[in-house]
């Protein structure tokens, strides 16, 4: 219709509806870093370094079992993320290129840096291809085995409401909130756009203006003694 409209073979569209083909969803609730902790510790230990890689690198889950043993270069404390592993009915889980076909070099804080670093002494030695995180019997971490272990200590520590993705969201807030540009969440997300990124920044933007309103409450106070 709205092409009948351009064209002149119509006076006017009646096929309008505001707001029509625009998906919105709620909000996505923010991992305090308490939490996090909370959520980490439910975990059997050979699970939270994948915790604390989807944190420090801002993975999907995909990523994270996605990940090889050369992707991790521990001595210049960087992640590689060039693939993922997404679920298909017909052929089960199946490694892919990540969700913006690209690849990103990420630079880890320190604590995700020891967690791969201790994590890598306590299982056996592998081929660079081989997948960064294991099974006890040394198969790759699956999807499922992520998500079923999640599900539990979500449950087990009483914080249903966070879903795995919401670790990344906490990590990329955080990111932006100690000073990162647009364009360094762009490039630690792996977002070809900069509208996925610039929500980080508005968060970061609420959190600095509530700082900023703590810091006046405590200074009328010493005005007032």
């Amino acid at each position: 219709m709205a092409t009948a409209e351009r064209d002149g073979l119509i006076g006017k569209n009646p096929c309008q509806i505001q707001g029509a083909g625009q998906v919105k969803t709620s909000e996505r609730p923010l991992i305090s870093l308490a939490d996090f902790a909370r959520l980490v510790d439910a975990h059997p230990l050979d699970l939270r370094p994948v915790l604390y890689a989807a944190f420090g690198a801002h993975l999907r889950l995909g990523e994270v079992v996605g990940l090889q043993r050369r992707d991790f270069d521990v001595a210049a404390g960087t992640l590689a993320v060039k693939e993922q592993v997404i679920y298909s009915r017909a052929a089960g889980e199946v490694r892919t290129q990540t969700k913006s076909d690209s690849t990103r070099t990420v630079d880890l804080p320190s604590f995700t840096v020891d967690a791969l670093a201790e994590y890598l002494e306590t299982v056996p030695k592998a081929l660079p291809a081989a997948p960064l995180f294991v099974r006890a019997d040394g198969r790759a971490l699956t999807r499922a085995q992520v998500q079923h272990a999640w599900n539990k200590a979500r449950e087990v520590v009483g914080l249903p409401q966070y879903h795995f993705h919401d670790i990344r969201h906490s990590g990329l807030t955080l990111s932006a909130q100690t000073g990162a540009t647009v364009r360094e969440l762009m490039q630690r997300a792996g977002h070809s756009t900069s509208a996925a990124s610039l929500k980080y920044q508005h968060v970061a933007q609420e959190r600095g203006k509530e700082i900023a309103g703590g810091m006046d409450v405590v200074m009328r106070g010493l005005n007032r003694a």
